[in-house]
Order: C-alpha cells, then structure tokens, then sequence
C-alpha cells in the first residue's frame, strides 16, 4: 500500500486531472473511514493528501487536526495542513470564519509558528481572523481576555507585514480597542501596542485615526 501511494505522489504532476482527482479522492476515502490509526499507510496517506490533495482533502486534514484524530501522527497531520492550507486558500478562508476564538486561536498558531508560509499569507490569515474577531464580538466559547490576545497577535502580524491592505481594519480595531480600554476591559500595555502597531502601518487614514484621538484626549 505504501508503495503504491508512492507511485500515485511521484506521479501525480505528469497524470491527467481527472486522473489526479481519482487517485486524490481514493486517498481521501480511505482516510475519512479508516479503522486502524496507527497504521504507517495512515501516516504516508496523510503526508500525500499534504502535497496532492483538492479542497476535500483539506477538510479531512483539518478535522482530524482539530479533533487530533491521529495523535501518533499529529504532527505529519499539522504538516499536511500547513501545506493544503497555502493550496487552497478559500478553505482556510472558510474555516476561520465558521470556528470559535479556542478553535481561532489554534489554527492561527499553527499557521504563524510555520517557516515555510510566506508572510504575505500569515498577514492575510491574521486579517481575516481579525475580521471575524471583530464581528463576532459576543462569541462566548473563549473568555474576553483570550480574544484581546488573539486580537492583538493579528494586529502585530499584519502591522509587522505592513499589510497595508488592511489598513480600515486595524483602523475599526483600534476604535474597539480604545472603548475596550476606557471601558477597563483591557490593560494599557496592551492599548499601547494597538497604538504602535497601527503606528508601524503608516498610512494617511491611521494618521488622521491618532490625530483625531490625540485632539479628543486634549478636549
């Protein structure tokens, strides 16, 4: 069985799509409803759907990531996420938006901590994670202050990155973060790194988002 799964990988580049596809969904057929998971041919099944899987195999890989359904192989499985997660974007688009922030948390851990995501796709996870924190601001699964980090590891992603396209959201944080920090809801260390983060992106409408904060704090 290795061998042959061998073969379908080493080969998938020169085959016809539709052959591709049939090879890929054999693979994921087996996966969704194997018995034995300390099987070798689980783990090779895992590290082939990582490099040739479609957006199926994505969600296979993510379950059994979240639900650590393999723990023997849980770090092959992270791997293959890490890597179907750059190949099809729209999915780890989807995921981010339908999880709570402890589901939120992981994935956005596991896809920063990895050297082989570029940074322009870490800064794009990290915008959209921020959006549905923003949201979602009564997602009760995770206590305030788990969301307030999470938060804030977004905005020093995207900040680190100059991911300028994202300026109006780090903008809508920081108007959040300011009533948050009036409101005693988070601490001025905190508060301070929204300012330098925000600082760090550079941009005519963060300019103008301190200025106005400044002349408001003067009245």
């Amino acid at each position: 069985r290795i061998a042959v799964l061998n073969k379908l990988e080493s080969m998938s580049p020169a085959v016809s799509s539709e052959k591709k596809e049939e090879s890929v969904q054999l693979m994921n057929n087996y996966l969704s409803g194997v018995t034995s998971k300390n099987s070798p041919v689980v783990e090779k099944t895992i590290s082939c759907l990582g490099n040739t899987g479609n957006r199926e195999s994505f969600k296979i890989i993510y379950n059994a990531w979240k639900k650590n359904t393999f723990p023997v192989y849980q770090k092959q499985t992270e791997k293959s996420l890490i890597s179907l997660s750059q190949i099809h974007s729209e999915e780890a688009l989807k995921v981010i938006i339908s999880s709570n922030i402890t589901e939120l948390t992981s994935y956005f851990n596991l896809i920063q901590k990895s050297p082989e995501i570029s940074k322009n796709f870490k800064a794009e996870i990290a915008e959209n994670t921020l959006s549905v924190t923003i949201i979602n601001m009564d997602d009760n699964s995770g206590n305030s202050s788990d969301k307030t980090k999470l938060q804030q590891a977004c905005l020093s992603v995207i900040s680190e990155a100059n991911w300028t396209r994202a300026n109006n959201l780090a903008i809508k944080y920081f108007n959040v973060a300011k009533t948050e920090y009036q409101e005693g809801k988070m601490q001025e260390a905190q508060f301070i790194n929204v300012i330098e983060c925000i600082t760090k992106l550079s941009s005519t409408d963060t300019s103008k988002t301190l200025s106005g904060y400044l002349a408001e704090m003067n009245k």
